[in-house]
C-alpha cells in the first residue's frame, strides 16, 4: 500500500520537473535558477526514485548544464561558471589517470566528445596532447571556439562537428576517446 505523504511528495516532484520542462529551452535565469534549487531540495527526500523519473531528470539536468555552459562561453568568462572549481578538481584526477594509460602507448591526440560551448576539460586537461573536441551542435561548437580557442598549453584546439555514432577515426596512433557524462548510450558507440 502506498504511503499518502510519499505519493504526495512524488507529485510535487513531478509537478516541478514539468514545470522546468514547459521552459525548454532553458536559459540561465534567476526563475530557472529557482526552480533547480526547489528540485534538488525536493530530491533530498527520496532514497529510491522510479526509472521514467530518473530518465527526464537526466535530460533536465543535461538541458541545465548546457544553459550554464552557454551562458558563460557568451560572456567570455569561464572562470566565474559555477562549476568551474569541480572542473579543475576532477581534470586534475582526470589526468593523474589518462597519464597511467598514456605511458603505455603512445597517445598525441584526445577527442573529447560531446564538448559542449564551454570544453572546460579540454582547457584544463594537464596532458600536452592535440585536443578535439567534438559536438553535434553548431552553436555549441561556434561558442566554444570563442571561449576556449586553446588550451592550458597554449595549443589550438580542434573542434568538429558531428554525430557521436558517425565518428571515423583512421589515426595512425592511438587515440584517447573522452566521453562526455550526459552522452546517451555511450557503450553502443565505443563498442564500435
Amino acid at each position: 500500500m502506498t504511503n499518502p505523504k510519499e505519493e504526495n511528495r512524488e507529485l510535487m516532484l513531478i509537478d516541478t520537473i514539468k514545470r522546468i520542462e514547459s521552459n525548454f529551452p532553458l536559459d540561465y535565469s534567476e526563475p530557472i535558477n529557482s526552480l533547480f534549487v526547489n528540485l534538488e531540495k525536493q530530491l533530498n527526500n527520496f532514497e529510491i526514485l522510479p526509472k521514467d523519473i530518473i530518465e527526464r531528470l537526466q535530460i533536465i539536468w543535461g538541458y541545465r548544464g548546457y544553459s550554464m555552459e552557454r551562458h558563460f562561453a557568451r560572456k567570455g568568462d569561464y572562470k566565474r561558471f559555477d562549476f568551474y572549481p569541480k572542473y579543475k578538481k576532477l581534470l586534475a584526477f582526470d589526468t593523474m589517470n589518462l597519464r597511467k594509460v598514456i605511458n603505455r602507448k603512445k597517445y598525441n591526440k584526445i577527442i573529447f566528445i560531446g564538448s559542449g560551448c564551454l570544453p572546460l576539460s579540454l582547457k584544463l586537461l594537464r596532458l600536452n596532447i592535440q585536443k578535439v573536441g567534438y559536438d553535434i551542435s553548431k552553436e555549441a561548437l561556434y561558442l566554444a571556439k570563442k571561449a576556449v580557442p586553446k588550451d592550458r598549453f597554449g595549443r589550438k584546439i580542434i573542434y568538429r562537428e558531428g554525430n557521436f555514432f558517425d565518428l571515423k577515426l583512421d589515426e595512425k596512433k592511438p587515440v584517447i576517446i573522452y566521453v562526455a557524462g550526459l552522452i546517451r548510450d555511450k557503450e553502443i558507440g565505443l563498442k564500435r
